[in-house]
């Protein structure tokens, strides 16, 4: 796992596109990946005792899955039988069970729902993988059995952490009832108080973001998404890569107001070499459609994710931050942030507008106009997937 940091262009250099930051998700990929291949065990024991927890009759299946109201958003794109056993195994997790006797299917679905499980309930985060046994017998089955990274008094112990970041981030948020609103809260509060380490404890779970500290994107989308459903708000975690180096990835999918968009808080905390005068916090992928996304994300998902086509709560078009044209009165008022802020940031409204106001700000140093022709160093970071512009007047 990495992430790349950021290196910011002096203005006095030629404009180049700068990559974001990415990270890997290689540890849960690759991890079911490798507990697909069957363990066949000739059981010695009294096989006919061991009774499978699934079922294979469509009508029990359908009642079970009826009075089960644990579910998410993978869960409710699984088909019948893949319910019964994401059941039986949420079941076994939540109690601390050690194993769980499932039906004869195929290894590969059991490890389909199981990350449908670890994607659905950021809150267990306390199981790392698994093994699967295959008993030959005259009714064949396998035996489910959880990695457990805690032991039972340890994952209590570590709730009640989990419970003291969760009411302190509430206390912080100010909720009047907009969604989006209280999206760009959780967003700004994860990232103003993570640190992007790939060295972190646990790591790949919210544990990292809420007890550590410090976190890499499962951490991040992770918490996201457990503090959005803190407030009723739809969200879930969305598995891919980035496009230009096929680094594992992991952000999310909400529903805000109506309407489905991509965030990608991991992005949103960039390190511009411990300048002080860089942008905290980057919002380039706060609420962004698919057709934004895709210039710098891939989808690799086991099922279909929401239809995000929306802009309307995109951050620079709801915060009055986005710029129609390079004579747009609203560029002059932005800019002035330069001044008080000594950051400014926008994002253009089409690819035409941008590579123009790129030519007149950068390449032709326009952006000295806006300060009143001042000596200063001035640094920037161009996104062309979203068409945004970042500068700011670093520290001396």
């Amino acid at each position: 796992m990495y992430k790349k940091y950021q290196k910011a262009v002096s203005v006095s250099l030629v404009a180049s596109m700068l990559t974001l930051s990415a990270c890997s998700t290689q540890g849960v990929i690759d991890g079911i990946d490798v507990m697909l291949g069957k363990k066949e065990v000739v059981s010695q024991t009294n096989e006919q005792a061991l009774t499978p927890v699934v079922v294979q009759d469509a009508s029990q299946t359908l009642t079970i899955n009826e009075n089960f109201s644990h579910g998410g958003y993978y869960y409710d794109k699984l088909s019948d039988v893949q319910k019964s056993i994401y059941i039986a195994l949420y079941d076994t997790f939540v109690s601390y069970g050690k194993e769980c006797h499932l039906g004869d299917n195929d290894a590969e679905q059991i490890a389909i729902v199981y990350k449908s499980i670890v994607f659905d309930h950021p809150e267990i985060f306390y199981i790392d993988g698994f093994q699967l046994e295959y008993f030959k017998s005259e009714i064949p089955y396998y035996i489910f059995k959880p990695n457990y990274t805690k032991t039972p008094d340890e994952i209590e112990l570590t709730k009640d952490k989990i419970d003291v970041y969760v009411n302190t981030a509430l206390c912080a948020i100010n909720n009047n009832g907009d969604e989006y609103a209280i999206l760009q809260q959780i967003y700004e509060y994860i990232i103003t108080t993570t640190r992007y380490d790939m060295s972190a404890p646990d790591l790949s779970s919210i544990v990292s973001v809420m007890c550590n500290g410090r976190a890499v994107c499962e951490g991040y989308a992770k918490t996201t998404m457990y503090l959005l459903q803190q407030y009723g708000i739809q969200c879930t975690v969305v598995p891919g890569y980035i496009r230009k180096n096929g680094t594992a990835h992991l952000w999310n999918a909400a529903k805000i107001n109506g309407q489905w968009y991509y965030i990608d808080t991991t992005w949103g905390d960039e390190d511009f070499e411990n300048d002080r005068n860089a942008p905290e916090v980057r919002y380039d992928y706060l609420c962004v459609s698919e057709e934004y996304l895709a210039g710098s994300h891939q989808i690799d998902a086991f099922v279909d994710m929401p239809k995000c086509v929306s802009m309307d709560d995109n951050y620079y078009k709801k915060s009055g931050k986005m710029v129609t044209s390079e004579t747009d009165t609203n560029l002059a008022k932005l800019l002035k942030h330069l001044e008080t802020d000594k950051t400014a940031s926008f994002a253009c409204s089409d690819a035409g507008t941008y590579q123009k106001v790129i030519d007149k700000l950068i390449n032709r140093k326009g952006i000295f106009a806006y300060l009143n022709n001042k000596r200063v160093n001035l640094k920037y970071v161009v996104n062309s997937h979203v068409y945004s512009i970042t500068f700011w007047i670093k520290e001396e």
